[in-house]
């Protein structure tokens, strides 16, 4: 089971990256973001699908799958939020019909709290918070 949680989201990673370094050179990144927001579905369904009976399974299970968030937060930012942003409507979704019915693990709560209180990055806010850093000028008259 350890080898087979890590397999799947490395051969994910793995072929969508190589479809998209062919497919997305005009920098857009829409293709990516409708890709990677649909996978993103796909995997919450799966996830809370899960029934495990070993309790080391279902974390090996949550650390590949933390980890392949990792590398997808390092290398590909546009495809990781919108990864993130699919999980967090799925897992919201998901929480709203599921309500008191549905009985997951603890470790399924824990995720799932991380995904709904994901907030993508505001890239303006960021930018205009760097530019607006004023750093004090020396005049000439210091050397006099």
């Amino acid at each position: 089971m350890k080898q087979l949680g890590f397999l799947i989201p490395l051969l994910i990673f793995c072929f969508s990256d190589n479809t998209f370094a062919q497919h997305d050179q005009d920098g857009s990144g829409e293709e990516k973001r409708i890709f990677f927001g649909e996978l993103a579905q796909r995997d919450a369904v799966h996830e809370q699908s899960l029934i495990s009976y070993n309790k080391e399974d279902e974390l090996d299970f949550w650390r590949d799958q933390e980890r392949y968030e990792k590398d997808l937060q390092e290398h590909h930012h546009v495809a990781y939020n919108a990864y993130m942003e699919g999980k967090k409507e799925a897992y919201l979704d998901h929480a709203k019909l599921c309500g008191d019915k549905c009985t997951h693990s603890d470790s399924y709560f824990e995720r799932a709290y991380f995904y709904y209180s994901y907030e993508q990055p505001d890239i303006k806010n960021t930018v205009s918070t760097i530019m607006g850093v004023q750093i004090p000028s020396i005049g000439d008259n210091i050397f006099q």
